[in-house]
């Protein structure tokens, strides 16, 4: 069995899960989920039931054995010996760094726990139609429809995603990631009407207010303001043809999830304030995205 640790909003679920899957593929092994963390987060849930992924919720007696890293009768005698397994090996594996890790193709395993946030698409590019295939979302009971019809109306439909929340209201988090400017959303546009034509923009943040003003007098734009759901969102931003993220995982879905074999992804450059893990950041981003 491969269980894997669900923490944040659906953006970091999806990494999680995707990397998860992935190995669980390579394994053939059933996929769980551990989603203990919702009990006391009072800011997140457990978002991925909303997508028709095929998993299991993994007991807390299960989650404590992978753990506690059993050992085999051969690991037992290796480290009477004094001989040290590279962690890989074990039955719980924590995401040593946010870059990609080189050994994740040596997960040897059979049972194993994962922890951490695994945003690399190289943990799971090579299942990508696999996971779009599992990936379900439904409009048919919600608001997004009449923003759907739209989006489809349009030859060149460009999400916008400003992620505002705790990373503007919480001095901390607001320092640890940062915040998207109005120059970057500005050079963004400009970037993308050199390359289409008549392109048409749908603006998706959790501040409304704030997006009304910032792009209050621009053409050719709608803002998404009335989806109850950010499952709800994420559909609609993957179903434009085209994006411009914020340094959020979730606006990284709505690009990644866009099945647009032509499509132009702008992203920043700066996804971190902090230096040391804005270091970290070079697999997050895919070579085929703009970075500015």
């Amino acid at each position: 069995m491969v269980v894997c640790n669900l923490t944040g909003g659906i953006g970091n679920q999806l990494f999680q899960y995707a990397m998860a899957k992935s190995l669980a593929s390579r394994k053939k092994s059933e996929l769980y989920f551990d989603i203990r963390s919702f009990q006391w987060d009072e800011l997140r849930t457990f978002e991925l039931d909303q997508l028709g992924l095929n998993y299991k919720i993994v007991s807390n007696e299960m989650v404590d054995y992978l753990k506690s890293n059993p050992l085999s009768y051969y690991q037992r005698i290796k480290k009477q010996l004094g001989v040290i397994e590279p962690y890989f090996k074990n039955s719980y594996i924590k995401e040593l760094s946010f870059q990609f890790d080189e050994n994740f193709n040596k997960y040897k395993c059979k049972n194993v726990f994962l922890e951490g946030y695994w945003q690399s698409e190289k943990y799971f590019e090579s299942i990508r139609t696999q996971i779009l295939t599992e990936i379900q979302f439904d409009l048919s009971n919600s608001i997004g429809g009449k923003y759907y019809s739209k989006i489809l109306q349009e030859k060149e439909s460009v999400s916008i995603h400003v992620r505002r929340g705790d990373y503007a209201q919480n001095p901390e988090t607001n320092s640890y990631h940062g915040l998207m400017n109005f120059e970057y959303y500005k050079k963004a546009i400009e970037l993308i009407k050199t390359k289409l034509n008549h392109p048409y923009f749908f603006v998706f943040s959790d501040d409304k207010a704030y997006v009304k003003e910032l792009f209050g007098d621009f053409n050719n734009l709608i803002i998404v303001e009335e989806c109850e759901r950010d499952i709800d969102d994420l559909c609609l931003m993957s179903k434009c043809k085209h994006q411009i993220i914020a340094n959020s995982s979730f606006s990284w879905w709505g690009a990644w999830l866009n099945q647009n074999h032509n499509k132009i992804v702008i992203a920043p450059n700066q996804w971190f304030n902090d230096v040391t893990m804005q270091l970290q950041t070079k697999d997050l981003i895919p070579s085929r995205w703009i970075k500015i």
